[in-house]
């Protein structure tokens, strides 16, 4: 499939969002996606930008890495009503019982598709357990990185 987004002549972005897409698709992740191009906002500041798409699309939490610290604003973001979070890539131990931060690309590759869905749903189902306060066996597991 990915070699037939690049044989189609699409554009790097074009491939990436359809790449993307079909993982998600593939994951049975149901989610919506927007292309920041079409939201009409290339005239704001970067700030400005982030914090009008959040609005316009009523989601005011922004997920960032450790690498967007001191690229946006925060308390500009954060004094306009923006909730601002850190992604926790421990994640991935948890999940594929290793310290590297690789893309999901890479634990496709490694593990397949079916393992992955399955692991995903396994991390799923321990969280709304343990949130939801029931008896989950083995749950210790999941400390040493491995579900």
């Amino acid at each position: 499939k990915i070699t037939e987004y690049y044989y189609n002549n699409l554009s790097i972005s074009q491939i990436n969002i359809n790449i993307i897409k079909y993982i998600c698709e593939k994951l049975e992740i149901k989610n919506t996606f927007y292309l920041g191009s079409k939201l009409d906002l290339q005239f704001y500041s970067r700030n400005e930008r982030l914090l009008k798409r959040a609005q316009k699309l009523k989601i005011m939490t922004y997920l960032h890495g450790k690498g967007a610290q001191g690229y946006h604003d925060n308390f500009y973001l954060e004094s306009n009503g923006m909730k601002l979070v850190e992604i926790e890539y421990d994640i991935t131990k948890k999940i594929f019982n290793e310290e590297h931060k690789l893309s999901i690309i890479n634990h496709i590759a490694k593990l397949g598709l079916q393992e992955i869905k399955n692991r995903i749903t396994e991390w799923n189902y321990l969280v709304t357990a343990l949130q939801e306060g029931k008896n989950v066996k083995d749950i210790s597991k999941m400390d040493e990185g491995t579900i």
